[in-house]
């Protein structure tokens, strides 16, 4: 059974089948409202796994007794401004659990959709099997167990849970010698949810995450609409101070575009 839209990988000490009866119960705290169906199956010659349908949406659980190769997260937790902890948390791992939506989104709403149900999952299922960090795939995101608790809640009320979602890459302005860093930020793996990825021009920063939460703040917003990024799109964040942007499309590489965050009350 091949796995076509969003993905996630849990992070465990040791390898277990998952306890159908106590992740049900887990799902039942995290997700309460949500209709559940879970069943053991074949998903290939030589696999068997869990199919759960959550919230209708179709989603498969495979674990496997062999670490996530380092590759493929080191530059997740190399400097991972939201959780400084998250290489030492993942040295401890010796298996995995892959999660992934069954079929791949058409639109920015059913990926918005599939990435709720999926972070239910892992979170009911982090809690079953003691999961160490989450790494969402295609984006470079890393999450720790703690910050995947509190998101169920947070997807309930619409305050999508980008920073699990998404990754992220910050770049600095060159200037001169002493001058207050400018540092920008801009994100990866937004295109699924934005139809583009989103880009925050350098500037003045107290802190290095100061960019990198601006960044979120705008992706939460847009989002939570569910729909297609158009250019000029002018809207609102939610977080204190509350800001207004203008998206203004610009390109990466001469090919896809590019979401450049404008301030628009500062003209």
């Amino acid at each position: 059974m091949a796995v076509l839209g969003q993905m996630c990988l849990i992070a465990v000490e040791e390898h277990r089948p998952p306890d159908l009866v106590a992740l049900r119960r887990a799902l039942a705290r995290v997700v309460p409202a949500a209709p559940l169906a879970i069943e053991r199956r074949v998903l290939d010659v030589e696999r068997t796994g869990l199919v759960v349908t959550l919230d209708n949406v179709a989603l498969v659980v495979h674990g496997a007794p062999q670490r996530i190769p380092e590759a493929v997260y080191s530059a997740a937790v190399a400097g991972n401004l939201f959780w400084p902890a998250a290489a030492d948390a993942m040295a401890r791992h010796t298996a995995t659990f892959a999660l992934g939506g069954i079929e791949a989104p058409a639109s920015p709403g059913e990926a918005r959709a599939q990435s709720g149900a999926l972070t239910w999952l892992a979170a009911g299922l982090s809690l079953t099997v003691g999961g160490l960090g989450v790494h969402w795939e295609g984006t470079g995101a890393m999450t720790d167990p703690e910050r995947l608790a509190r998101a169920p809640s947070e997807i309930e009320i619409g305050a999508w849970p980008v920073d699990i979602w998404l990754g992220y890459e910050t770049f600095a302005e060159e200037g001169r010698a002493g001058a207050q860093l400018r540092l920008g930020a801009r994100t990866r793996g937004a295109r699924p949810y934005l139809g583009c990825e989103l880009e925050l021009a350098p500037a003045p920063v107290a802190e290095l995450i100061e960019p990198v939460r601006t960044l979120f703040d705008a992706a939460r917003a847009l989002v939570a609409l569910g729909a297609a990024v158009e250019d000029g799109q002018v809207f609102e964040t939610r977080s204190e101070p509350r800001r207004v942007w203008q998206v203004r499309f610009g390109r990466a590489g001469g090919q896809q575009a590019v979401g450049m965050l404008i301030d628009a009350e500062a003209g």
